[in-house]
């Protein structure tokens, strides 16, 4: 075997034991979420010794007399408007930029531009401040 394919069998083997390492959390917490609380605290063992599907029937229904139902349904709804009003306005502006001529009309497509590529965290802050102080924003 030569010395290219040594080095690849060993990166090979690093990163799968890498993969198997940062995958670990999940497979824990998937075999953790049918497992009783007793056990979890308790028990070493990976796999759980009588599955249960009780915390998957608690976590649906919910706290404080809200379902994941009713919690899937607002986030469905918001979505749905948020994707709806994003392809309405992106549209509309899209039109404007390809078919109509305007002056600045190069100016603000690289500006609508420019604010397209700033990354979402820089937006945040600003946003999340004009919402907590409203004459902020």
């Amino acid at each position: 075997m030569n010395r290219v394919k040594k080095g690849g069998l060993v990166f090979h083997f690093f990163v799968i034991l890498f993969g198997l390492f940062m995958i670990y959390p999940l497979l824990w917490m998937l075999s953790a979420s049918f497992k009783t609380n007793a056990e979890i605290f308790t028990g070493l063992n990976f796999l759980p010794q009588s599955p249960t599907f009780g915390n998957y029937i608690n976590g649906w229904k919910g706290v404080s007399g809200y379902s994941f139902g009713k919690f899937l349904v607002n986030s469905l709804f918001i979505a749905s408007l948020c994707i709806a009003g994003n392809v309405l306005s992106c549209s509309m502006a899209a039109f404007a930029f390809s078919k109509l001529k305007f002056k600045l009309n190069s100016f603000l497509f690289s500006i609508m531009m420019l604010t397209l590529m700033l990354p979402f965290h820089v937006k945040l802050i600003p946003q999340s401040i004009s919402c907590i102080i409203p004459w902020a924003g």
